[in-house]
């Protein structure tokens, strides 16, 4: 392969010809998830424990009245920010080739063939997902997640749409 071409100079048995580019996996997550996952992520994290740490030490002593009411309020809001914080670190960076999804978590990335995929279905909310079920396990586990492209998409999201054709079209139908 020529450098920074993206051309096959093989011509030998079962290759491609001379000049063939290579088709490149269509990227379906949105631009973002490198940022949410790996920058926006730590920051909550770190700000929800140094704010609930000096918050609790300034806060009045176990003898004072209300102290367990604040105690209870600033551990529930960690806990919405920490379940917030592993909903982010689980999103992946996914791609569509012809044959297989490229998965990726930034750090590895996995080929899974389409006939692999059981389910795709959307997470609707405030933040919104689409997940996809694989029938068997990968290094992900069976079931990933990511952030689709577009701030606001019609529904159902036309990617999921994508997804199932393309499953579909590789033999197995994903519902």
């Amino acid at each position: 392969m020529s450098e920074n071409d993206g051309q096959i100079d093989n011509d030998g048995p079962g290759g491609l010809s001379h000049g063939a580019a290579l088709p490149q996996p269509r990227l379906f997550s949105a631009g973002d998830t490198f940022f949410a996952k790996f920058v926006f992520s730590p920051v909550v994290l770190f700000g929800t424990v140094v704010l609930v740490l000096l918050t609790l030490r300034d806060r009045p002593r176990a003898h004072e009245p209300g102290i367990w009411l604040w105690i209870a309020f600033y551990l529930a809001f960690a806990g919405i920010f920490m379940w917030n914080v592993w909903q982010l670190a689980r999103l992946k960076r996914v791609a569509l080739s012809k044959t297989s999804l490229h998965v990726s978590n930034f750090l590895r990335e996995i080929v899974v063939p389409l006939n692999d995929i059981n389910t795709i279905w959307e997470i609707e909310g405030t933040a919104y997902r689409v997940c996809i079920e694989f029938k068997s396990k990968t290094p992900f586990g069976r079931q990933i997640r990511f952030s689709p492209k577009g701030l606001s998409p019609p529904r159902p999201h036309p990617i999921v749409a994508e997804l199932r054709a393309a499953v579909a079209q590789s033999g197995t139908p994903a519902p």
